[in-house]
């Protein structure tokens, strides 16, 4: 039954966090527009936190190019929050939710490798 309640209040976060970064976005990387998941991931790679939002999402949702996987979209959340601590951070208490306290050691781990390689380790 609390599962049932899950899918959504998951859905009404992704809509209240899509509307600040939306304002935020590039035309080649919007999470609504349906772009190419390699520009989009490329424009993340650049340092562009509206594309490292949209990337996290993305590997959230399962939904316009990748596979959903939880531990990717909290590294590209993490990497976000960096720079962006309001939206992405309201990304990551999400994603936690539905992580490990393991996976979360993992996936900062990985952020924080994937930023010490100036993006070229990202997962």
């Amino acid at each position: 039954m609390k599962n049932l309640f899950k899918i959504p209040i998951i859905g009404m976060l992704l809509v209240f966090l899509q509307v600040p970064a939306a304002t935020l976005a590039t035309d080649r990387c919007e999470f609504l527009r349906k772009p190419n998941f390699d520009a989009c991931l490329e424009l993340a790679k650049e340092g562009n936190i509206s594309a490292q939002f949209d990337i996290s999402m993305r590997y959230f949702t399962g939904t316009e190019g990748p596979k959903r996987n939880v531990l990717l979209a909290y590294i590209w959340a993490k990497l976000c929050s960096e720079k962006s601590p309001g939206t992405c951070g309201k990304l990551l208490v999400l994603l936690e939710k539905n992580m490990s306290h393991r996976d979360v050691s993992k996936a900062i781990n990985q952020a924080i490798e994937c930023l010490n390689s100036k993006f070229k380790k990202c997962g």
